[in-house]
């Protein structure tokens, strides 16, 4: 899965996120094993999951695929920071059990793992509020997961856009206005060009 922590620097391209997996030596640079110890890449698994179980109206059904980018973030960082991997543990054993997980607890390990990281990666920038942070991250990962299940060259490209977006946010780079008004445009345009193709259907 990709991950903000390779060659930062490099922008994704449909060609890139479009490479296939078959065997370790032959992965894009820009991907980790699950079991691959990073803390970068736990953040984005737990800012996803902390998404997936804001999604108001889909707690239920969201519910396995939470718990599934729990368990990758405690793979990754469980190495790292055991501590923290240990709490993301406890979240995961609440959401398995049904029960409702505050937002002060996703705050508190959010604070704790969003340090882990700068520590690992010598980032500085410390925004003020970590948990939007997480919650953008979170939110450009599924999006990119919707977009990424069209079979078309625009729309591996306009995947590859909302990831870049991610990384900057991950390295804690703002990406600018503009950046962002010609991500909601293309988005825009997509949505419009799918609604026209199921209306003529």
């Amino acid at each position: 899965m990709g991950c903000s922590c390779k060659d930062k620097n490099k922008t994704i391209t449909a060609d890139t996120i479009d490479a296939q997996i078959s065997e370790i030596t032959d992965r894009p640079d820009y991907s980790k094993l699950p079991t691959e110890h990073c803390a970068m890449c736990a953040e984005k698994h737990f800012a996803t999951a902390f998404a997936l179980m804001q999604e108001a109206g889909y707690h239920e059904s969201n519910q396995q695929s939470t718990i599934d980018e729990l368990i990758c973030a405690i793979w990754h960082l469980a190495e790292i920071s055991r501590p923290v991997a240990v709490q993301i543990r406890d979240i995961k054993h609440a959401v398995l059990r049904g029960e409702t997980v505050e937002e002060a607890v996703w705050v508190k390990v959010a604070s704790e793992l969003y340090t882990v990281v700068n520590d690992a990666f010598n980032l500085q920038e410390s925004p003020k509020d970590v948990i939007t942070l997480y919650k953008m991250i979170g939110e450009l990962v599924c999006c990119g997961w919707h977009i990424y299940e069209i079979d078309d060259d625009d729309a591996l490209q306009l995947a590859a856009d909302v990831r870049n977006i991610r990384h900057k946010l991950q390295q804690r780079e703002i990406p600018t206005e503009q950046e962002w008004i010609d991500l909601c445009i293309r988005l825009k345009r997509r949505l419009d060009k799918e609604s026209i193709a199921k209306n003529n259907e």
